[in-house]
């Protein structure tokens, strides 16, 4: 994150950019990335997914169903409404 930081702040019109928001994108990105072992352990960015809400003890998971052609959320067991 550091050297994109720099390189980053090198390339980009003075004043446009600074290390703050950098710091800040580069931490909302790598927050939301996923690895879908579906595609060879891809990292992706899938929208709504942020919206998953889950508990720590849950074994469900995100990945690349090519038989659909998608990204899918695999529940580890049924839920109810209002489960987490």
């Amino acid at each position: 994150v550091n050297s994109a930081c720099q390189l980053l702040l090198e390339v980009a019109p003075t004043g446009t950019l600074s290390e703050a928001r950098l710091r800040w994108a580069f931490s909302v990105l790598f927050s939301r990335l996923v690895r879908l072992e579906g595609m060879d352990d891809a990292l992706a960015l899938v929208p709504v997914m942020d919206f998953a809400n889950h508990s720590c003890d849950c074994e469900s998971y995100i990945d690349y169903a090519a038989s659909q052609q998608a990204v899918v959320l695999r529940a580890d067991r049924p839920y109810q409404p209002s489960d987490q």
